[in-house]
């Protein structure tokens, strides 16, 4: 367990605080696909959109909504 993790949980023991993922949490996977929404209201013909990827939630999100708005869309 790194320090982060160790810290986390001490956290939580003490205050009774829920750990939510910075990126493989459902909430915060779709919390990141407002993004899309916000694109395609603002640009709603767009061909593409290019995502950052790191943890993986921002694109997972944007993936969610623009397949669900724009199924045609890369």
């Amino acid at each position: 367990m790194d320090n982060r993790e160790a810290a986390c949980a001490q956290l939580q023991a003490q205050t009774g605080a829920v750990f939510i993922p910075p990126y493989n949490h459902p909430g915060i996977i779709s919390g990141q696909g407002t993004l899309a929404l916000e694109l395609l209201e603002q640009v709603p013909d767009l061909d593409a959109v290019v995502v950052p990827v790191s943890g993986g939630g921002m694109i997972s999100g944007v993936a969610v909504a623009v397949r669900g708005l724009q199924p045609r869309m890369k």
